[in-house]
């Protein structure tokens, strides 16, 4: 597989219900999802995945220099809001240092999106100048929520992509 050329995977989503061990140095017993993106910046892919390597961790970071691993845990992608269920990766192709998360919480309607730091394993955090994230689609999540978010670029305009929760 390709990595940086025309063609490459920048993000590879696995829904597992089973318990395995993916991690060099941890084992998940149960992973609803794991996303794993390209860094074209660091050379690197990093993982994300649904999992606690801590009391109060929601997403797991690993990073790996083959996207088929093994992984070497970094610690949790801390989000300014608790994570519901749904959360999805977006590597920015007009920015080699530009990632973001998109993911819905239990404590406001909506989708929240939050950029990440240039090696992609942490959320920027609030300053003074810039929120740490912003909060889209209240309206349209009301009743039942929203799920399985999506970002993504074309023709320079960014989008987000969410639905309905079907499982309510």
């Amino acid at each position: 597989r390709q990595m940086f050329g025309p063609g490459a995977l920048e993000v590879m989503t696995l829904s597992v219900t089973y318990a395995f061990c993916f991690l060099a140095d941890l084992c998940l017993s149960t992973i609803p999802t794991a996303t794993i993106i390209a860094n074209r910046r660091t050379g690197q892919y990093v993982m994300v995945a649904q999992g606690s390597v801590k009391p109060g961790c929601r997403l797991a970071v690993a990073v790996s220099t083959d996207p088929a691993g093994p992984f070497e845990v970094q610690g949790c992608l801390n989000t300014s809001q608790p994570l519901f269920s749904d959360y999805s990766l977006f590597a920015d192709p007009t920015d080699d240092s530009a990632a973001f998360v998109i993911y819905n919480s239990p404590s406001s309607p909506g989708q929240f999106i939050e950029k990440l730091t240039p090696d992609f394993t942490a959320v920027i955090k609030n300053t003074s100048k810039t929120p740490s994230s912003t909060h889209i689609a209240q309206d349209q999540c009301q009743k039942g929520g929203c799920e399985a978010p999506l970002l993504f670029v074309r023709n320079g305009i960014y989008y987000a992509l969410f639905g309905h929760n079907c499982w309510w």
